[in-house]
């Protein structure tokens, strides 16, 4: 049994063609902040605060805060 292979079809004035995939990079106009980022900076504030569990949650977003600050983008 032969496999189907799924196309994008545009109609182009009563004809179809198959259109290939375009991809773009994109530059954003500001540093994007990662996951890791977050992720080292809530680590951090949490040795910081005696490295005392259950504030998982308020470290990752004060990190998340205090970054997106950092790089002056606004978290609304």
């Amino acid at each position: 049994m032969p496999t189907s292979k799924k196309s994008t079809i545009t109609t182009v004035t009563g004809t179809t063609r198959a259109r290939k995939p375009r991809t773009e990079t994109v530059t954003a106009p500001f540093p994007m902040l990662t996951h890791d980022d977050i992720a080292t900076r809530a680590y951090e504030l949490f040795l910081g605060d005696g490295a005392r569990h259950g504030k998982d949650v308020e470290h990752w977003l004060r990190a998340e805060h205090e970054l997106r600050e950092r790089v002056g983008v606004s978290s609304h």
